[in-house]
Protein backbone atom coordinates (compact mmCIF):
# COMPACT_ATOMS: atom_id res chain seq x y z
CA UNK A 1 0.00 0.00 0.00
CA UNK A 2 1.30 3.44 -0.96
CA UNK A 3 0.68 5.51 2.17
CA UNK A 4 1.44 8.85 0.53
CA UNK A 5 -1.10 8.17 -2.22
CA UNK A 6 -3.70 7.08 0.32
CA UNK A 7 -3.37 10.02 2.70
CA UNK A 8 -3.00 12.58 -0.07
CA UNK A 9 -6.44 11.57 -1.31
CA UNK A 10 -7.87 11.50 2.22
CA UNK A 11 -6.55 15.03 2.69
CA UNK A 12 -8.51 16.17 -0.37
CA UNK A 13 -11.56 14.37 0.99
CA UNK A 14 -11.32 16.32 4.26
CA UNK A 15 -11.40 19.57 2.28
CA UNK A 16 -14.74 18.45 0.81
CA UNK A 17 -16.09 17.49 4.27
CA UNK A 18 -15.00 20.81 5.76
CA UNK A 19 -16.63 22.70 2.91
CA UNK A 20 -19.84 20.74 3.56
CA UNK A 21 -19.99 22.19 7.08
CA UNK A 22 -20.53 25.69 5.68
CA UNK A 23 -24.30 25.14 5.30
CA UNK A 24 -24.93 24.31 8.99
CA UNK A 25 -22.60 27.22 9.87
CA UNK A 26 -24.84 29.55 7.88
CA UNK A 27 -27.89 28.03 9.61
CA UNK A 28 -26.35 28.66 13.03
CA UNK A 29 -25.83 32.34 12.09
CA UNK A 30 -29.36 32.67 10.69
CA UNK A 31 -31.00 31.13 13.76
CA UNK A 32 -28.58 32.99 16.09
CA UNK A 33 -27.52 29.83 17.89
CA UNK A 34 -24.74 29.44 20.40
CA UNK A 35 -23.28 26.59 18.29
CA UNK A 36 -22.06 29.09 15.68
CA UNK A 37 -18.57 28.94 17.19
CA UNK A 38 -18.55 25.15 16.83
CA UNK A 39 -18.73 25.26 13.03
CA UNK A 40 -16.54 28.39 12.95
CA UNK A 41 -13.88 26.18 14.57
CA UNK A 42 -14.59 22.86 12.80
CA UNK A 43 -14.61 24.24 9.25
CA UNK A 44 -11.05 25.69 9.25
CA UNK A 45 -9.78 22.78 11.35
CA UNK A 46 -11.10 20.18 8.87
CA UNK A 47 -10.08 22.12 5.76
CA UNK A 48 -6.63 22.99 7.13
CA UNK A 49 -6.06 19.35 8.19
CA UNK A 50 -6.97 18.30 4.65
CA UNK A 51 -4.64 20.84 3.05
CA UNK A 52 -1.80 19.90 5.41
CA UNK A 53 -2.26 16.19 4.73
CA UNK A 54 -2.35 16.83 0.98
CA UNK A 55 0.88 18.87 1.07
CA UNK A 56 2.78 16.49 3.38
CA UNK A 57 1.84 13.46 1.29
CA UNK A 58 2.17 15.06 -2.15
CA UNK A 59 3.01 12.45 -4.79
CA UNK A 60 2.45 11.84 -8.50
CA UNK A 61 2.05 8.06 -8.15
CA UNK A 62 -1.14 6.43 -9.43
CA UNK A 63 -3.68 4.69 -7.21
CA UNK A 64 -3.38 0.93 -7.24
CA UNK A 65 -6.14 -1.57 -6.47
CA UNK A 66 -5.31 -1.93 -2.77
CA UNK A 67 -4.74 1.83 -2.44
CA UNK A 68 -8.29 2.46 -3.67
CA UNK A 69 -9.74 0.16 -1.01
CA UNK A 70 -7.56 1.78 1.67
CA UNK A 71 -8.54 5.33 0.64
CA UNK A 72 -12.24 4.49 0.82
CA UNK A 73 -12.04 2.55 4.12
CA UNK A 74 -9.71 4.95 5.97
CA UNK A 75 -11.38 7.92 4.27
CA UNK A 76 -14.77 7.02 5.75
CA UNK A 77 -13.23 6.43 9.19
CA UNK A 78 -11.29 9.71 9.22
CA UNK A 79 -14.19 11.68 7.71
CA UNK A 80 -16.38 10.34 10.52
CA UNK A 81 -13.81 11.50 13.08
CA UNK A 82 -13.96 15.08 11.83
CA UNK A 83 -17.70 14.76 11.28
CA UNK A 84 -18.29 13.94 14.95
CA UNK A 85 -16.53 17.09 16.22
CA UNK A 86 -19.67 19.30 16.01
CA UNK A 87 -21.51 16.81 18.25
CA UNK A 88 -18.68 16.75 20.80
CA UNK A 89 -17.83 20.44 20.87
CA UNK A 90 -21.47 21.55 21.09
CA UNK A 91 -22.13 19.11 23.93
CA UNK A 92 -24.96 17.51 21.95
CA UNK A 93 -23.27 14.12 22.34
CA UNK A 94 -20.58 14.41 25.03
CA UNK A 95 -19.08 10.91 24.72
CA UNK A 96 -16.58 10.13 21.94
CA UNK A 97 -17.87 6.65 21.05
CA UNK A 98 -21.48 7.85 20.98
CA UNK A 99 -20.58 10.86 18.81
CA UNK A 100 -18.58 8.66 16.43
CA UNK A 101 -21.44 6.12 16.35
CA UNK A 102 -23.96 8.82 15.41
CA UNK A 103 -21.67 10.21 12.72
CA UNK A 104 -20.85 6.94 11.02
CA UNK A 105 -24.53 5.95 11.25
CA UNK A 106 -25.12 9.13 9.26
CA UNK A 107 -22.39 8.74 6.65
CA UNK A 108 -23.28 5.07 6.06
CA UNK A 109 -27.00 6.03 5.92
CA UNK A 110 -27.73 3.31 8.47
CA UNK A 111 -29.94 5.58 10.53
CA UNK A 112 -29.07 4.01 13.89
CA UNK A 113 -29.04 6.59 16.67
CA UNK A 114 -28.05 6.88 20.31
CA UNK A 115 -30.18 10.02 20.75
CA UNK A 116 -33.41 9.78 22.73
CA UNK A 117 -34.38 13.42 22.19
CA UNK A 118 -33.32 14.81 18.81
CA UNK A 119 -35.57 17.83 19.28
CA UNK A 120 -33.25 19.10 22.02
CA UNK A 121 -30.47 19.61 19.44
CA UNK A 122 -29.86 22.98 17.81
CA UNK A 123 -30.99 23.41 14.21
CA UNK A 124 -27.43 23.66 12.92
CA UNK A 125 -26.54 20.32 14.54
CA UNK A 126 -29.74 18.73 13.19
CA UNK A 127 -28.87 20.03 9.73
CA UNK A 128 -25.34 18.62 9.95
CA UNK A 129 -26.81 15.31 11.18
CA UNK A 130 -29.03 15.11 8.08
CA UNK A 131 -26.19 16.27 5.84
CA UNK A 132 -23.96 13.38 6.94
CA UNK A 133 -26.58 11.04 5.48
CA UNK A 134 -26.92 13.10 2.33
CA UNK A 135 -23.15 13.20 1.78
CA UNK A 136 -22.87 9.46 2.42
CA UNK A 137 -25.93 8.50 0.37
CA UNK A 138 -24.29 8.84 -3.02
CA UNK A 139 -20.83 8.45 -1.52
CA UNK A 140 -18.41 11.03 -0.15
CA UNK A 141 -15.62 9.70 -2.38
CA UNK A 142 -17.90 9.84 -5.43
CA UNK A 143 -18.61 13.50 -4.55
CA UNK A 144 -14.86 14.06 -4.20
CA UNK A 145 -14.29 12.58 -7.68
CA UNK A 146 -17.08 14.73 -9.15
CA UNK A 147 -15.84 18.00 -7.60
CA UNK A 148 -12.10 17.58 -7.97
CA UNK A 149 -12.33 15.70 -11.29
CA UNK A 150 -10.10 12.85 -10.22
CA UNK A 151 -10.36 11.01 -13.50
CA UNK A 152 -8.48 8.20 -15.16
CA UNK A 153 -7.54 4.94 -13.49
CA UNK A 154 -7.17 6.62 -10.08
CA UNK A 155 -10.75 7.85 -10.07
CA UNK A 156 -11.96 4.48 -11.33
CA UNK A 157 -10.31 2.64 -8.42
CA UNK A 158 -12.06 4.92 -5.91
CA UNK A 159 -15.39 4.67 -7.75
CA UNK A 160 -15.26 0.86 -7.84
CA UNK A 161 -14.28 0.65 -4.18
CA UNK A 162 -17.10 2.87 -2.90
CA UNK A 163 -20.14 2.47 -5.17
CA UNK A 164 -22.32 -0.42 -3.95
CA UNK A 165 -23.10 -3.19 -6.39
CA UNK A 166 -21.68 -6.07 -8.36
CA UNK A 167 -20.00 -4.08 -11.13
CA UNK A 168 -19.21 -0.36 -11.14
CA UNK A 169 -21.01 0.68 -14.31
CA UNK A 170 -19.30 3.28 -16.49
CA UNK A 171 -21.81 5.60 -18.17
CA UNK A 172 -19.15 7.76 -19.85
CA UNK A 173 -15.49 7.25 -20.80
CA UNK A 174 -14.35 9.62 -18.00
CA UNK A 175 -15.10 8.36 -14.50
CA UNK A 176 -15.26 11.95 -13.20
CA UNK A 177 -18.13 12.59 -15.65
CA UNK A 178 -19.70 9.39 -14.37
CA UNK A 179 -19.60 10.74 -10.81
CA UNK A 180 -21.00 14.10 -11.91
CA UNK A 181 -23.95 12.42 -13.63
CA UNK A 182 -24.74 10.44 -10.47
CA UNK A 183 -24.60 13.57 -8.32
CA UNK A 184 -26.65 15.67 -10.76
CA UNK A 185 -29.46 13.08 -10.62
CA UNK A 186 -29.06 12.97 -6.83
CA UNK A 187 -29.35 16.77 -6.62
CA UNK A 188 -32.49 16.74 -8.78
CA UNK A 189 -34.12 14.25 -6.39
CA UNK A 190 -32.98 16.32 -3.40
CA UNK A 191 -34.48 19.55 -4.72
CA UNK A 192 -37.69 17.77 -5.78
CA UNK A 193 -37.98 16.22 -2.30
CA UNK A 194 -37.42 19.56 -0.58
CA UNK A 195 -40.05 21.27 -2.73
CA UNK A 196 -42.58 18.43 -2.30
CA UNK A 197 -42.21 18.33 1.51
CA UNK A 198 -42.56 22.11 1.68
CA UNK A 199 -45.73 22.05 -0.45
CA UNK A 200 -47.13 19.38 1.88
CA UNK A 201 -46.92 21.83 4.78
CA UNK A 202 -43.51 21.12 6.31
CA UNK A 203 -41.48 24.13 7.49
CA UNK A 204 -38.56 25.02 5.21
CA UNK A 205 -35.91 23.75 7.64
CA UNK A 206 -37.67 20.40 8.21
CA UNK A 207 -38.26 20.04 4.47
CA UNK A 208 -34.55 20.40 3.76
CA UNK A 209 -33.46 17.99 6.50
CA UNK A 210 -36.03 15.36 5.56
CA UNK A 211 -35.19 15.69 1.88
CA UNK A 212 -31.54 14.98 2.75
CA UNK A 213 -32.39 11.92 4.84
CA UNK A 214 -35.05 10.57 2.46
CA UNK A 215 -33.19 10.71 -0.87
CA UNK A 216 -30.16 9.19 0.86
CA UNK A 217 -32.44 6.45 2.25
CA UNK A 218 -30.95 7.18 5.66
CA UNK A 219 -33.93 7.93 7.88
CA UNK A 220 -32.74 10.61 10.31
CA UNK A 221 -35.50 13.02 11.32
CA UNK A 222 -35.67 16.36 13.12
CA UNK A 223 -38.53 15.04 15.28
CA UNK A 224 -38.63 12.39 18.01
CA UNK A 225 -41.76 10.91 16.44
CA UNK A 226 -40.13 10.98 12.97
CA UNK A 227 -42.59 11.54 10.09
CA UNK A 228 -45.59 10.57 12.23
CA UNK A 229 -45.12 13.94 13.99
CA UNK A 230 -46.71 15.67 10.99
CA UNK A 231 -49.74 13.35 10.92
CA UNK A 232 -49.97 13.96 7.19
CA UNK A 233 -50.81 11.40 4.53
CA UNK A 234 -49.32 13.72 1.90
CA UNK A 235 -45.95 13.85 3.72
CA UNK A 236 -45.91 10.06 4.06
CA UNK A 237 -46.76 9.65 0.37
CA UNK A 238 -43.97 12.01 -0.71
CA UNK A 239 -41.51 10.14 1.51
CA UNK A 240 -42.67 6.77 0.12
CA UNK A 241 -42.21 7.89 -3.49
CA UNK A 242 -38.79 9.44 -2.80
CA UNK A 243 -37.52 6.39 -0.92
CA UNK A 244 -38.76 4.07 -3.64
CA UNK A 245 -37.27 6.09 -6.52
CA UNK A 246 -33.89 6.63 -4.85
CA UNK A 247 -33.44 2.88 -4.35
CA UNK A 248 -33.47 2.38 -8.14
CA UNK A 249 -30.16 2.17 -10.00
CA UNK A 250 -29.12 5.75 -10.85
CA UNK A 251 -27.42 4.50 -14.01
CA UNK A 252 -30.83 3.35 -15.22
CA UNK A 253 -32.15 6.90 -14.75
CA UNK A 254 -29.32 8.20 -16.90
CA UNK A 255 -30.01 5.69 -19.67
CA UNK A 256 -33.76 6.40 -19.47
CA UNK A 257 -33.95 10.18 -19.21
CA UNK A 258 -30.59 11.45 -20.51
CA UNK A 259 -29.75 8.89 -23.19
CA UNK A 260 -32.73 6.98 -24.69
CA UNK A 261 -35.44 9.46 -23.59
CA UNK A 262 -37.87 6.53 -23.42
CA UNK A 263 -39.61 5.52 -20.19
CA UNK A 264 -39.77 1.88 -21.27
CA UNK A 265 -35.97 1.72 -20.87
CA UNK A 266 -36.54 1.87 -17.11
CA UNK A 267 -38.62 -1.32 -17.14
CA UNK A 268 -36.33 -3.21 -19.50
CA UNK A 269 -33.85 -3.60 -16.66
CA UNK A 270 -34.21 -6.95 -14.90
CA UNK A 271 -33.38 -5.72 -11.39
CA UNK A 272 -35.85 -2.80 -11.68
CA UNK A 273 -38.67 -5.17 -12.68
CA UNK A 274 -37.77 -7.48 -9.80
CA UNK A 275 -37.61 -4.52 -7.39
CA UNK A 276 -41.06 -3.31 -8.47
CA UNK A 277 -42.50 -6.83 -8.18
CA UNK A 278 -41.08 -7.55 -4.70
CA UNK A 279 -42.18 -4.15 -3.36
CA UNK A 280 -45.72 -4.40 -4.73
CA UNK A 281 -46.26 -8.00 -3.63
CA UNK A 282 -44.90 -7.42 -0.11
CA UNK A 283 -46.91 -4.19 0.26
CA UNK A 284 -50.12 -5.98 -0.68
CA UNK A 285 -49.37 -8.91 1.64
CA UNK A 286 -48.62 -6.71 4.65
CA UNK A 287 -51.57 -4.41 3.98
CA UNK A 288 -53.95 -7.37 3.58
CA UNK A 289 -52.64 -8.96 6.78
CA UNK A 290 -53.11 -5.73 8.76
CA UNK A 291 -56.67 -5.33 7.45
CA UNK A 292 -57.82 -8.96 7.70
CA UNK A 293 -56.42 -9.31 11.22
CA UNK A 294 -58.53 -6.33 12.27
CA UNK A 295 -55.49 -4.28 13.26
CA UNK A 296 -56.37 -1.29 11.01
CA UNK A 297 -59.10 -0.12 8.61
CA UNK A 298 -58.49 -0.87 4.93
CA UNK A 299 -57.12 2.49 3.75
CA UNK A 300 -54.91 2.90 6.81
CA UNK A 301 -53.61 -0.66 6.37
CA UNK A 302 -52.76 0.07 2.74
CA UNK A 303 -51.05 3.36 3.58
CA UNK A 304 -49.00 2.21 6.57
CA UNK A 305 -48.29 -1.25 5.18
CA UNK A 306 -46.96 0.16 1.90
CA UNK A 307 -44.96 2.87 3.65
CA UNK A 308 -43.24 0.42 6.00
CA UNK A 309 -42.44 -2.07 3.26
CA UNK A 310 -40.84 0.68 1.14
CA UNK A 311 -39.00 2.12 4.15
CA UNK A 312 -37.58 -1.32 4.98
CA UNK A 313 -36.71 -2.58 1.50
CA UNK A 314 -34.94 0.71 0.73
CA UNK A 315 -33.16 0.54 4.14
CA UNK A 316 -34.38 4.05 5.02
CA UNK A 317 -35.67 3.10 8.50
CA UNK A 318 -38.44 5.69 8.78
CA UNK A 319 -41.31 4.43 10.93
CA UNK A 320 -44.80 5.95 11.21
CA UNK A 321 -46.17 3.18 13.42
CA UNK A 322 -44.74 0.74 15.94
CA UNK A 323 -44.65 -2.25 13.58
CA UNK A 324 -43.39 -4.47 16.41
CA UNK A 325 -47.03 -4.60 17.51
CA UNK A 326 -48.23 -5.72 14.06
CA UNK A 327 -49.43 -9.29 13.36
CA UNK A 328 -46.72 -11.95 13.28
CA UNK A 329 -46.90 -12.47 9.50
CA UNK A 330 -46.37 -8.77 8.76
CA UNK A 331 -43.51 -8.53 11.24
CA UNK A 332 -41.85 -11.64 9.82
CA UNK A 333 -42.09 -10.25 6.27
CA UNK A 334 -40.52 -6.96 7.39
CA UNK A 335 -37.62 -8.87 9.00
CA UNK A 336 -37.08 -10.75 5.72
CA UNK A 337 -36.98 -7.41 3.90
CA UNK A 338 -34.02 -6.44 6.11
CA UNK A 339 -31.97 -8.70 3.83
CA UNK A 340 -33.38 -7.43 0.56
CA UNK A 341 -32.34 -3.86 -0.32
CA UNK A 342 -32.93 -1.87 -3.48
CA UNK A 343 -30.96 -1.87 -6.73
CA UNK A 344 -27.26 -1.63 -7.49
CA UNK A 345 -25.77 1.90 -7.69
CA UNK A 346 -28.60 3.38 -5.66
CA UNK A 347 -28.56 4.93 -2.19
CA UNK A 348 -30.03 1.85 -0.47
CA UNK A 349 -28.06 -0.71 1.47
CA UNK A 350 -28.41 -4.45 2.23
CA UNK A 351 -27.76 -7.33 -0.17
CA UNK A 352 -29.49 -5.83 -3.27
CA UNK A 353 -32.14 -7.19 -5.62
CA UNK A 354 -29.81 -8.03 -8.53
CA UNK A 355 -27.80 -10.44 -6.37
CA UNK A 356 -30.98 -12.38 -5.59
CA UNK A 357 -31.89 -12.45 -9.29
CA UNK A 358 -28.50 -13.98 -10.08
CA UNK A 359 -28.69 -16.48 -7.21
CA UNK A 360 -32.21 -17.64 -8.12
CA UNK A 361 -31.34 -17.98 -11.79
CA UNK A 362 -28.18 -19.89 -10.95
CA UNK A 363 -30.14 -22.19 -8.61
CA UNK A 364 -32.67 -22.85 -11.39
CA UNK A 365 -29.85 -23.59 -13.85
CA UNK A 366 -28.21 -26.01 -11.38
CA UNK A 367 -31.49 -27.88 -10.90
CA UNK A 368 -31.84 -28.17 -14.66
CA UNK A 369 -28.31 -29.59 -14.88
CA UNK A 370 -29.22 -32.23 -12.31
CA UNK A 371 -32.11 -33.27 -14.54
CA UNK A 372 -30.10 -32.97 -17.76
CA UNK A 373 -26.37 -33.53 -17.02
CA UNK A 374 -25.26 -32.61 -20.55
CA UNK A 375 -27.19 -29.34 -20.61
CA UNK A 376 -25.05 -26.26 -21.21
CA UNK A 377 -26.74 -22.95 -20.36
CA UNK A 378 -25.57 -19.41 -19.71
CA UNK A 379 -27.65 -17.16 -17.51
CA UNK A 380 -28.41 -13.62 -18.70
CA UNK A 381 -29.47 -10.33 -17.15
CA UNK A 382 -30.51 -7.45 -19.43
CA UNK A 383 -29.42 -9.60 -22.41
CA UNK A 384 -25.88 -9.78 -21.01
CA UNK A 385 -24.34 -13.11 -20.06
CA UNK A 386 -23.63 -13.58 -16.36
CA UNK A 387 -20.03 -14.75 -16.16
CA UNK A 388 -19.06 -17.46 -13.71
CA UNK A 389 -16.79 -15.04 -11.83
CA UNK A 390 -19.79 -12.81 -11.11
CA UNK A 391 -21.86 -15.75 -9.85
CA UNK A 392 -18.99 -16.82 -7.57
CA UNK A 393 -18.57 -13.25 -6.28
CA UNK A 394 -22.30 -12.95 -5.52
CA UNK A 395 -22.36 -16.33 -3.77
CA UNK A 396 -19.32 -15.39 -1.67
CA UNK A 397 -20.87 -12.03 -0.76
CA UNK A 398 -24.08 -13.75 0.34
CA UNK A 399 -22.11 -16.27 2.41
CA UNK A 400 -20.03 -13.54 4.07
CA UNK A 401 -23.18 -11.55 4.90
CA UNK A 402 -24.86 -14.51 6.58
CA UNK A 403 -21.62 -15.49 8.34
CA UNK A 404 -21.06 -11.97 9.70
CA UNK A 405 -24.66 -11.77 10.94
CA UNK A 406 -24.26 -15.15 12.67
CA UNK A 407 -20.97 -14.17 14.33
CA UNK A 408 -22.36 -10.76 15.31
CA UNK A 409 -25.47 -12.37 16.80
CA UNK A 410 -23.22 -14.55 18.93
CA UNK A 411 -21.16 -11.52 19.98
CA UNK A 412 -24.22 -9.51 21.01
CA UNK A 413 -25.49 -12.41 23.14
CA UNK A 414 -22.09 -12.56 24.87
CA UNK A 415 -22.37 -8.89 25.94
CA UNK A 416 -25.81 -9.49 27.42
CA UNK A 417 -28.46 -9.00 24.70
CA UNK A 418 -31.35 -11.40 24.22
CA UNK A 419 -31.11 -13.81 21.28
CA UNK A 420 -33.85 -12.21 19.15
CA UNK A 421 -32.56 -8.71 19.88
CA UNK A 422 -29.02 -9.81 19.01
CA UNK A 423 -30.08 -11.25 15.67
CA UNK A 424 -32.13 -8.22 14.59
CA UNK A 425 -29.42 -5.76 15.72
CA UNK A 426 -26.79 -7.69 13.74
CA UNK A 427 -29.00 -7.85 10.64
CA UNK A 428 -30.20 -4.25 10.87
CA UNK A 429 -26.66 -2.93 11.31
CA UNK A 430 -24.86 -4.91 8.61
CA UNK A 431 -27.74 -4.30 6.17
CA UNK A 432 -27.74 -0.56 7.06
CA UNK A 433 -31.39 -0.71 8.14
CA UNK A 434 -30.92 1.14 11.44
CA UNK A 435 -33.63 0.26 13.98
CA UNK A 436 -33.81 -3.38 15.04
CA UNK A 437 -36.54 -5.03 17.12
CA UNK A 438 -37.09 -5.66 20.80
CA UNK A 439 -35.05 -3.43 23.10
CA UNK A 440 -33.71 -1.51 20.07
CA UNK A 441 -36.94 -1.33 18.07
CA UNK A 442 -38.23 1.43 15.78
CA UNK A 443 -39.43 3.55 18.69
CA UNK A 444 -36.19 3.18 20.69
CA UNK A 445 -32.55 4.26 20.36
CA UNK A 446 -29.23 2.48 20.86
CA UNK A 447 -28.34 4.59 23.91
CA UNK A 448 -28.46 1.57 26.22
CA UNK A 449 -26.25 -0.57 23.96
CA UNK A 450 -23.06 -1.61 25.84
CA UNK A 451 -19.86 0.14 24.74
CA UNK A 452 -18.43 -3.01 23.11
CA UNK A 453 -21.68 -3.40 21.18
CA UNK A 454 -21.50 0.16 19.84
CA UNK A 455 -17.91 -0.36 18.67
CA UNK A 456 -18.86 -3.59 16.89
CA UNK A 457 -21.88 -1.87 15.33
CA UNK A 458 -19.60 0.87 13.97
CA UNK A 459 -17.54 -1.83 12.28
CA UNK A 460 -20.66 -3.55 10.90
CA UNK A 461 -22.10 -0.28 9.56
CA UNK A 462 -18.89 0.39 7.63
CA UNK A 463 -18.80 -3.19 6.34
CA UNK A 464 -22.39 -2.94 5.18
CA UNK A 465 -22.06 0.43 3.45
CA UNK A 466 -18.85 -0.53 1.62
CA UNK A 467 -20.25 -4.00 0.91
CA UNK A 468 -17.76 -6.09 2.90
CA UNK A 469 -15.09 -6.67 0.22
CA UNK A 470 -13.67 -3.13 0.33
CA UNK A 471 -13.04 -3.26 4.09
CA UNK A 472 -11.82 -6.88 4.17
CA UNK A 473 -9.41 -6.16 1.30
CA UNK A 474 -7.69 -3.64 3.59
CA UNK A 475 -7.77 -5.78 6.74
CA UNK A 476 -6.65 -9.11 5.24
CA UNK A 477 -2.92 -9.21 4.37
CA UNK A 478 -2.08 -9.54 0.69
CA UNK A 479 -0.32 -12.75 -0.43
CA UNK A 480 1.40 -10.85 -3.25
CA UNK A 481 4.22 -8.52 -2.23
Amino acid sequence: MQFKVVFQMIGKLLIVIGTGMILPFIASIYYQEKDVWVFAFCIPLTVFSGILLTKLCATTKHIRNRDGFAIVTYGWLIASFFGMLPYLLSGSIPHVVDAYFETIAGFTTTGSSILNDVESLSRSILLWRSMTQWLGGMGILVLFIAILSSGGSSGLQLYKAEMPGIIAEKLTPRISDNAKIMWIIYLIFTFAGFLAFFLCGMPIFDSLCHSFSTVSTGGFSTKNASLSFYDSGAVEMVASVLMFLCAINFAVYYRTFFYSHKLKTLFKTTEVRAYFAVTIICSLLVSANLFLSGYMPFLESLQKGTFQVISTITTTSFAIDNYEQWPTFSLCLIILLFFCGGCTSSTSGSIKIDRYVILFRQAYADIQRYLHPRLVSRQKINNAVIHDSVVISVSTFFFLSIFLIAISTLFFTIIGLKLFDSFTVAAATLCNIGPALGEFGPMESYASMPLAGKVWMIFLMLLGRLEIYTVLAVIIPSRIK
